[in-house]
């Protein structure tokens, strides 16, 4: 440190006599300081001293505290929205269905009066026509996905102990 210092006062110019002006200040500065600078061997380090606040003990007599109080805290719900699936919306209804007449083909052996037979392919009704009822589903909406939104419980209501604030009276001696 003071090989820096000598340096700086043989040296020449400007920037020198800033430097040297500058390390001046700084040992004035710490010149106030107890303990302030140790030169060591491995180099310089600082020490300063930190003053700690001045605790206060105030009587037990004198310290005031409110009575303690039961407040209901309610319960914390949140909204959820989820994407749900909804499935087709289908009925059943009855109709009246026309059912058309089956018919068939049969083959069919006559004989005339001379003994000659002859096959001859004739029609024949196997059910007649009729109505029935039929029952039919029918899709009344389509299937589609769709966004539902529920209340989820976070947290349920409960009954929680709150103190008042101290209150601290403290009496200043006069000097």
């Amino acid at each position: 440190m003071f090989h820096a210092l000598l340096n700086t006062v043989v040296g020449l110019g400007q920037g020198k006599l800033r430097s040297m002006v500058t390390a001046g200040a700084v040992l004035a500065g710490l010149a106030g300081v107890p303990n302030a600078a140790f030169a060591r061997h491995h180099g310089f380090y600082l020490e300063l001293g930190v003053p700690v606040p001045e605790v206060q003990v105030v009587p037990a007599a004198q310290v005031q505290c409110a009575p303690t109080n039961q407040v209901w805290v309610p319960a914390v719900y949140q909204t959820v929205t989820e994407k749900v699936w909804v499935p087709d919306v289908t009925t059943t209804q009855i109709q009246r269905v026309a059912v058309p007449a089956q018919v068939g083909c049969r083959d069919v052996v006559r004989t005339d009066l001379f003994g000659r037979s002859r096959i001859y392919r004739e029609q024949v009704i196997i059910s007649p026509a009729h109505i029935e009822n039929q029952v039919v589903t029918v899709v009344v909406t389509p299937g589609h996905y769709e966004l539902q939104t529920r209340q989820q419980l976070v947290a349920s209501g409960h009954w929680e102990t709150q103190a008042a604030p101290l209150t601290v009276v403290q009496t200043v001696p006069a000097n």
